[in-house]
């Protein structure tokens, strides 16, 4: 029975080392904001801007919006700026900053509020005609 004594502390050391190394690294991340957050609030602290405007782009990545699945012609913005994008539009909304979108950013409002997209017309609507920008 000797040998249970020197497994228990092994076993201890094992389970204990991993919560120690993440204590001790938990002090050295830095938390910040969103960047889109981040800007907005600058921007309105100084004056910088009376109002926003979206302009156009690509597509959405539906998916990660968990709006269904991306189409397959669709040619979605970059992850990063999609996320950024949709930060952005919800922090304008929420201190009632004016903002204009267009194309892309008026899509964006409408998500960023929690409506749905038609993502490509030619196989959502097909009884709608061309559409092209």
């Amino acid at each position: 029975m000797s040998f249970l004594h020197p497994l228990i502390l092994f076993a201890a050391a094992g389970v204990a080392l991993p919560i120690l190394a993440h204590l001790l690294n938990s002090h050295k991340v830095k938390r910040t904001d969103w960047a889109a957050m981040q800007f907005l609030n600058r921007a309105v602290r100084v004056g910088f801007g009376n109002a926003y405007l979206l302009s156009g782009g690509d597509d959405f990545d539906t998916a990660r919006l968990g709006l269904g699945p991306t189409h397959p012609e669709a040619n979605p913005v970059p992850t990063a700026k999609q996320d950024f994008d949709i930060c952005l539009a919800r922090r304008a909304l929420e201190i009632d900053l004016p903002t204009l979108g267009i194309c892309y950013g008026m899509q964006l409002l409408a998500l960023a509020e929690g409506g749905s997209l038609h993502q490509h017309l030619p196989a959502d609507r097909p009884e709608v005609g061309d559409h092209s920008g």
